[in-house]
């Protein structure tokens, strides 16, 4: 455990935030904001935002720009190299601008 300890600390940060940015799934639609190796509790936390512009209704499909609101998920995963990995995710809430839709709000 502790050589991996090690050997994430020497990289330089912008190494990590270079490597981390090319592990998410979808780089045009997330941004890497900060992460952080916590040794005591054996952990990586990386904070995460969405760039998404704008959202589809999953009731109507109509397209929507207009924000609603903002909160974080946080995603757990199993331990990796003897490190657990936790995700905190901004996302958007978005209105729904269809008079007829019954949903007012999507995500």
């Amino acid at each position: 455990m502790g050589h991996m300890r090690n050997r994430l600390r020497s990289l330089s940060l912008a190494t990590l935030m270079e490597l981390l940015q090319h592990l998410l799934p979808n780089q045009t639609g997330l941004a890497l904001n900060s992460w952080n190796l916590d040794t005591a509790n054996g952990r990586i936390v990386v904070e995460l935002s969405s760039t998404q512009a704008w959202a589809e209704c999953p009731l109507c499909h109509c397209p929507s720009h207009r924000v609603h609101s903002h909160y974080e998920r946080t995603l757990k995963d199993l331990p990796l190299a003897q490190f657990s990995l936790v995700l905190l995710l901004a996302v958007g809430k978005f209105f729904c601008l269809n008079d007829s839709c019954i949903i007012g709000l999507t995500h």
